[in-house]
């Protein structure tokens, strides 16, 4: 790792992030809320002075596209997800089916997505990089992860996530504006949904 000493805040992304945050856009998945809408979370936010958080919220299936056609593309994607479910740190996966919990307790869990955000039992608690993606006649079958937890963790720092981990469990993804069609950018002139304080879309970015 690098170590830079006095040195602001502002001068570090001036000097070291070679990125145009103003042109980055946040996508969510949120099943509880209507698509193609714009949100926010109350009070969210921790620079002073800082431009309002929003979010787009899109399918799934959308968010899948334009994440796969970047990493096509040779870059990576940024993500926010719930880490800590169905999860093998030693073997490096990310699975809804790594475990059988009916085989073993016979019972099995049946909430949906929006459920589980509603009754507080997921959101996100951890962001990571999209790195790969496999796609077999079409369809996505599983994406490369990696993880800033150390070359011990997963396959020296990468995991394999499964694309049905995908659709119940990541929530967000950042990408550029130039990454997105029309009709979604469009939804940023919307005036957002406020949602409130304790809103788990908010979890990542207090």
């Amino acid at each position: 790792f690098h170590e830079f000493r006095d040195i602001t805040p502002l001068q570090f992304y001036k000097d070291h992030v070679k990125q145009d945050c103003k042109n980055m856009v946040s996508l969510i998945h949120d099943p509880r809320n209507a698509y193609m809408k714009k949100y926010t979370v109350k009070y969210l936010g921790n620079v002073h002075g800082a431009e309002q958080v929003h979010y787009i919220n899109l399918s799934v299936d959308q968010i899948k596209e334009y994440a796969a056609n970047v990493i096509k593309s040779g870059r990576p994607v940024w993500f926010g997800c719930d880490v800590g479910k169905f999860h093998s740190r030693n073997k490096g996966m990310m699975d809804t089916e790594l475990i059988d919990y009916k085989a073993a307790f016979d019972f099995g869990f049946g909430m949906t997505k929006a459920e589980r955000l509603q009754y507080g039992e997921s959101l996100m608690t951890h962001a990571m990089v999209l790195t790969g993606v496999h796609i077999e006649d079409g369809e996505i079958v599983r994406w490369r992860i990696e993880n800033s937890w150390g070359d011990s963790y997963g396959n020296k720092g990468y995991l394999t996530m499964t694309d049905r981990w995908f659709d119940e469990f990541v929530y967000q993804i950042v990408l550029e504006k130039d990454d997105l069609p029309r009709e979604v950018l469009d939804v940023l002139e919307q005036d957002a949904v406020v949602l409130p304080p304790w809103d788990p879309m908010g979890a990542l970015a207090k």
